[in-house]
């Protein structure tokens, strides 16, 4: 069954490399697409805020399974690399802060100063569920990808509590 599901994924992951926003809309997605378009909406929502800026088209450029942990929680936590692109309408009205970077193209992409997105994952059965974000640039220094996620789960289970 993981083996299946780790090959529908990285189908899945071909398929929607490159799709802009509408292509992905004409059909079925994958709960792990879902939650990368979750995030690059949530970005253009937190861009658009600014009403000088509108971002006209979107697209994946890379979704990719780069780890999974068995023995970090009760269930296994796979890591997912997320690269994408945001085309705005005019580049000039985008505030660049925090590392952000555009291709020579005029594409917004995903980078900021803590690098790029990696999505923690854990499967329940049949449900996925987005356990949170942890950025390229932090696994690469204080310990590595387990330890960010050691404090994701921490951070997590504190959140809970406080509910």
């Amino acid at each position: 069954m993981k083996i299946r599901l780790m090959i529908v994924i990285s189908i899945l992951a071909l398929l929607t490399a490159g799709c802009s926003q509408a292509a992905m809309d004409s059909y079925e997605k994958d709960p792990i697409t879902n939650f990368a378009w979750e995030i690059i909406n949530s970005n253009i929502e937190n861009l658009e805020s600014n009403p000088a800026v509108k971002i006209i088209d979107s697209k994946i450029t890379r979704l990719e399974l780069l780890e999974t942990f068995d023995a970090l929680a009760d269930n296994p936590i796979q890591v997912y690399a997320l690269e994408y692109s945001l085309l705005p309408k005019d580049l000039s009205k985008v505030v660049m802060a925090g590392g952000m970077s555009y291709d020579g193209e005029g594409w917004l992409t995903e980078t900021a100063s803590m690098g790029s997105p990696l999505l923690v994952i854990t499967h329940r059965g049949d449900e996925a569920e987005l356990m949170g974000i942890i950025w390229t640039g932090e696994v690469t220094g204080k310990g590595g990808m387990e330890k960010e996620i050691r404090d994701l789960l921490e951070r997590k289970a504190q959140h809970e509590g406080e509910d």
